[in-house]
């Protein structure tokens, strides 16, 4: 599920915050002679976030994208960023 939307979280985003969503996809055909032996089709996802505490970087991400993951995803990252901060 890719969200496109991220208002909603806005009320999260303290300072300088990159939230991003992804998906990757991939399709692999195998044909021998002529004759399709194998036709795959997967797909990955994940959300991450990166925020900047005082000039140090905090990252977080998760391969689950909804509603909680996305919270705890922007909640760690900030956590990271202020631990680093702090050294």
């Amino acid at each position: 599920m890719i969200i496109s939307n991220f208002s909603k979280y806005s009320n999260l985003l303290k300072g300088y915050t990159e939230l991003r969503c992804q998906e990757n996809s991939s399709i692999g055909i195998m044909m021998t002679n002529g004759n399709l032996i194998q036709n795959i089709r997967s797909s990955s996802s994940g959300i991450s976030a990166r925020v900047n505490v005082n000039g140090a970087w905090g990252f977080a991400s998760n391969s689950n994208v909804n509603d909680e993951s996305i919270r705890q995803v922007l909640n760690i990252a900030r956590q990271n960023g202020e631990f680093l901060n702090s050294k």
